[in-house]
């Protein structure tokens, strides 16, 4: 049986934004309710995912911390100059946000769908970017022209073969193993289409959801740092001047992946040398 929550939980009270808030709030701020939305209408679409939204808040405040102040990190070096990595970086700025707040929720396989976009838009954006093809980036930020994941990770691939970041975009081609951002991009693109085996119903082990499942949470929060981090590292190639986020990079779950700590140390080889001298 639904019930309240206490007050004494901070919780139970919502909090709404004023107009004045936002930077681009369309509308009056003072416009009157026009179609207040019905009491059992708001309860059908709400009381589950904020049942779990309570349920996972409970149990992994840690790793929600960890993505809010990542995300926070990520729209401090937003540039503001138009270019395409502005607008990837915005575009990953709002993925980033919904797969955390759909992961909260327990719609794990919305969030995984959103890393994807994010993985997918610094990708083309990182190609795009450093082939300086000036007509082609304002085709793309017109949206008059389309650029597609894997010609980009072919591209980076062929300017990279050369490096150890040949590990982060080469095709799996029988002799090689797919390269980590094409993996993940893959791996994510299952659960973004909804194939068998990667669908919402797997993920809420047999209900129909939106449910708590500890291990999909861990999964997706597991999911929302590799996606992050591979986009960092996408960003340094595109803005040499990127700092390293070292709380990313020294994550438990970032350092037992050899390719991200092979790739930071040859993008970051003064911060990695500064740290291990201490």
């Amino acid at each position: 049986m639904a019930k309240k929550m206490p007050q004494t939980d901070f919780r139970a009270v919502r909090t709404v934004l004023e107009a004045s808030d936002f930077r681009h709030a369309p509308g009056n701020p003072q416009r009157p309710v026009t179609d207040l939305v019905g009491k059992s209408t708001w309860e059908h679409i709400q009381t589950l995912p904020e049942t779990v939204s309570i349920y996972t808040s409970n149990d992994h405040g840690k790793d929600l911390s960890l993505l809010a102040d990542l995300w926070g990190e990520w729209v401090r070096l937003i540039p503001t100059d138009g270019s395409v990595v502005q607008r990837a970086m915005l575009v990953a700025t709002d993925e980033f946000q919904a797969a955390t707040f759909n992961s909260l929720h327990g719609y794990y396989r919305i969030s995984a769908a959103s890393l994807r976009a994010a993985l997918e838009q610094m990708t083309i954006a990182a190609d795009c970017e450093l082939r300086g093809d000036q007509v082609e980036q304002k085709s793309w930020l017109e949206g008059t022209g389309e650029l597609l994941f894997g010609k980009a990770s072919d591209n980076l691939q062929n300017r990279f073969r050369q490096t150890r970041l040949r590990f982060m975009f080469q095709q799996d081609d029988g002799k090689n193993q797919a390269g980590w951002v094409r993996a993940l991009h893959d791996a994510l693109s299952n659960y973004a289409h909804a194939r068998p085996g990667f669908d919402a119903l797997r993920m809420w082990e047999g209900s129909n959801g939106p449910i708590y499942v500890k291990s999909a949470f861990l999964w997706t929060a597991k999911m929302w740092l590799f996606t992050y981090t591979s986009c960092v590292i996408l960003l340094k190639l595109m803005r040499p001047q990127t700092p390293k986020l070292n709380d990313v990079f020294a994550e438990r779950r970032i350092t037992e992946i050899r390719q991200l700590v092979s790739v930071a140390k040859f993008l970051w080889p003064q911060e990695h040398h500064t740290r291990t001298c201490q």
